[in-house]
C-alpha cells in the first residue's frame, strides 16, 4: 500500500473513454418523427434510410 500509479496506457484508456462518454452527441437529443417523444440522437434513423411505412 498504496497501490501503484496507473500505467500511460490505463490513464489514456481512462480519459479516452470518459471523453466519448461526455461529448455532445452521447446526450443530445430529437424528436421522433413518430411520436415526437425525445429520445437520444444516437437511436434515432434518418427518414431517408427508414424502410417501413409512416
Amino acid at each position: 500500500f498504496p497501490p501503484k500509479p496507473l500505467s500511460r496506457a490505463a490513464v489514456h484508456h481512462i480519459i479516452s473513454r470518459h471523453c466519448k462518454t461526455v461529448r455532445p452527441s452521447s446526450f443530445i437529443e430529437a424528436g421522433c418523427a413518430v411520436c415526437g417523444y425525445l429520445v437520444p440522437l444516437k437511436q434515432l434513423t434518418l427518414l431517408e434510410k427508414y424502410e417501413g411505412s409512416l
